[in-house]
């Protein structure tokens, strides 16, 4: 059964671009908004711009700790994120990327 009420969207690498505009166009449209990422001062901005229904944090998805800390410490009214928008990565460039790299890269997307 779909839950009614509107969803709390847990977003990475919030601080720019689609995933900027993913956090206002679900806001707009009555989600509550959690929004991380590595540049706290974009974090702020977008805190400022969307209100009491946007929780931001930093965080760097490759420290598993550091996630899981996180989730464990959201505020009560963003305890339970319903939709994941997974999106943070690394722009490696048009050159082929050693296999380090590549897994860095992956990792960086994927949360475990």
């Amino acid at each position: 059964m779909l839950d009614p009420k509107p969803p709390t969207l847990f977003v990475t690498d919030a601080t720019s671009g689609f995933r900027a505009a993913i956090c206002q166009r679900f806001h707009e449209a009555g989600a509550r908004i959690i929004a991380t990422g590595r540049r706290k001062e974009r974090l702020d901005v977008l805190k400022r711009q969307l209100g009491e229904r946007c929780y931001v944090f930093n965080l760097n998805v490759t420290d598993q700790d550091a996630v899981l800390s996180a989730i464990d410490a959201l505020p009560p009214d963003f305890r339970e994120p319903n939709v994941c928008v997974a999106n943070a990565g690394l722009a490696l460039g048009l050159e082929q990327a050693h296999n380090r790299e590549g897994r860095h890269g992956l990792s960086a997307g994927l949360s475990r």
